[in-house]
Parts: structure tokens; sequence; C-alpha cells
């Protein structure tokens, strides 16, 4: 009799326990048991279909839901497109605050990606943008919501109205901009913005030349500007209707496998071909738009001014584009002289050797 009664104390106690546990913990709730018990199986197939996602050889990024489409339209938007370079961006952030506005409605917008690894913000960027307090505008810290790399970065952060009027331009973090970069953008927009051949607009006084002539690129000497068939990545403005033609464009057709974006004739193209080996064409998204550009005979205006001194100049740091850092600067433009407002009606066009194909008429 006393054995029997232990019996029912323990069964009592152990059904009493489980009661318990189904309250305070839901993952011994009876009803979840068979899906705890068979998760492993569940992350494993999640594992395979990862696996295979990625053997695809799309591009490495085919577009994510881009930044809501603007109901305001400042005269200037300024996207500023960093990571994990806190001192890079506290330096761009404070040339743009020296730069001149002309009391324009300016909006500033820093975008910071996440890691690609764990999916974290970079604390040290995300408080030096934080800090900043600009004095000419709107201020916003924008934080993706997952890893978008440079493609997003690029191809996801201005999304304006097709109506839209607003001036937008795109800068990485290692760049410096003139005090006048504004005013240089003002001025070519107000000119050429009624140009259907026109892809953007280029702020770096220095380029290489993409054909593999050697020397920096220049245009016709005393020519304020000229148009080039490839955009300038060190602060670019993009033509709103050809931008969002390009990332129409660029969604449809990066996933398709098959499809590569190799342009005749020009380094670029020859890069691309190396990273694809060393599966590293995620760092090169200007492939794609030097493609576009191409195919639609779009030009980019770039500043011809004397010394090629530049709207903006880039640090050259070690990141995704450069593995040591250059401290030598370019010149940048320190004194705006009346000349610089002398626009051609047609700009000159320069091929990708540096070749003069067609002199500027005023």
């Amino acid at each position: 009799m006393g054995r029997r009664n232990k019996r029912l104390q323990v069964l009592l106690c152990v059904a009493i326990i489980v009661c318990i546990l189904q309250i305070v913990n839901s993952k011994w709730n009876i009803f979840n048991i068979g899906k705890h018990l068979f998760q492993s199986r569940t992350t494993k197939a999640e594992l395979k279909s990862l696996t295979d996602l990625a053997k695809d050889n799309k591009a490495p990024y085919q577009g994510e839901a881009p930044s809501p489409k603007s109901s305001n339209h400042p005269d200037l938007r300024i996207i500023v497109v960093v990571y994990n370079r806190p001192q890079s961006l506290e330096r761009l952030l404070n040339s743009l605050n020296e730069a001149h506005y002309f009391k324009h409605n300016v909006e500033l917008e820093v975008w910071i990606d996440r890691s690609k690894k764990d999916g974290s913000i970079h604390n040290a960027t995300y408080y030096a943008a934080r800090k900043f307090n600009f004095l000419h505008g709107k201020y916003k810290v924008c934080n993706h919501t997952k890893h978008v790399g440079i493609y997003g970065q690029w191809i996801d952060t201005w999304n304006p109205a097709p109506d839209s009027r607003e001036i937008a331009v795109i800068l990485e973090d290692d760049l410096t901009v003139s005090k006048h970069f504004y005013l240089w953008l003002i001025n070519v927009h107000r000119k050429y913005d009624d140009r259907t051949d026109l892809a953007g607009y280029a702020l770096q006084g220095r380029s290489m030349k993409h054909g593999g002539a050697a020397g920096n690129l220049r245009g016709p000497d005393k020519d304020v500007c000229f148009m080039y068939p490839i955009l300038g990545t060190w602060g670019y403005s993009p033509h709103l209707k050809n931008w969002l033609r390009f990332v129409e464009w660029y969604k449809n057709v990066s996933k398709d496998a098959s499809f590569q974006p190799l342009v005749p004739g020009i380094l670029p193209s020859q890069w691309w071909q190396v990273f694809q080996k060393q599966g590293k064409t995620n760092g090169m998204w200007s492939m794609w738009h030097i493609y576009h550009a191409w195919n639609n005979k779009l030009w980019t205006l770039y500043p011809n001014l004397e010394d090629s001194r530049g709207l903006t100049i880039s640090w050259k740091e070690a990141g995704l584009h450069y593995k040591k850092g250059d401290t030598s600067a370019d010149p940048i433009l320190q004194e705006w002289k009346p000349v610089y407002e002398d626009l051609p009606r047609e700009p000159a066009r320069v091929d990708v050797n540096g070749k003069v194909l067609r002199f500027k008429i005023q």
C-alpha cells in the first residue's frame, strides 16, 4: 500500500511539472514538441536552399524595395553612402557643411549598410552620423534593413517621383566636396537637363581613360566641360529620367543569369571578367551603368577646369575599391570664376581613349 502511494505521488509530481512547463515555456508545449523535434531537419533544408542560391549565376543584386518614393521635392538631395569608415564620413560631412547652398531647400541623407556576415550596423559609423549637425537643411540617417552592398547603396537610395525637378548627388564616404559643388550642379542641370542623351553629371576633376590610353582624361583646352561615355563615381549627379530608366532596366536584366554587361574595347570589361572568375563582381555595380549608357548612347558630363580641379576629390581609402589607402589628394576647386558658367550649347565629346570626337558648339 505504501509503495502504491509513493508511485501516485511521483506521477502527480510529474504531472504538475509538465503542466507548469506548458505555461512557462512554449517549447515544451505538447502542441509544439513535434515542431522542435524536427527543427534540425528543417534547418538542413533551409541550408540546402541557401547553398543552391549561392550556386546561381545571376547578378549579385537584383534589387530590393527601394527607398519610399519621395513626396517632397527639395532643390538638392544629397545622398551619402557608407558602411564602416566613421572618420571618412566625418570628413565628408564637414565639407558638406562648408559648401554654399544659397538658402535653397536642401536635404541630406546618410545611408548606412549592414554587415553581410551578421546584419549589424557599424557602431562608430552610426554614432558619427547621428552626432553630426547639418547646418543647411533637413538631415536624416537611414539604416538599411539588411545588407545591400554597393549595388543597393547606389541603385536603391534615390527614388524620386518621375515629375520631380530635384537635383540629387550620390557621394561615397571617402570623398570631400568643394564648397562650390552645388553651384556647378545648378548650372549644368539648368543648361543640360532637357537633353535626352545624358546619363548624368560627374564631379571629379581627374579620371583615367577607360580605353587604356596613357595619362589623365581631359577635354579640349579652354573648355569648361566635356561629354564622355562612362560615368564618374567620385560624386555623381544622375539625369533623373535616364536614371529611372537605368534602375528599371537593371532590375529586369539582372535576373537573367546568362547576361553579361560587357562593353567592347574598355578596361572595365576586362576587370569584370577577372572579378567574375574570382566571384567578386558584387563590388562593381558601375559595369551595369556603363553597359546601359553604351547601349543607349548616353554620355556623362565632366568638368574640365584648370589644373584638373574637381568639385570632389577622392581619398582612395582602403575598402571595397582600394586595398591600400592613398593619402595623396587630387586638387579641389577653391575659387569660383565666372568663366565656369560659360557652358557651351553643345559640349565637346571625348572617347574612352581621350580623343576628341566633336568639338564644342558655343
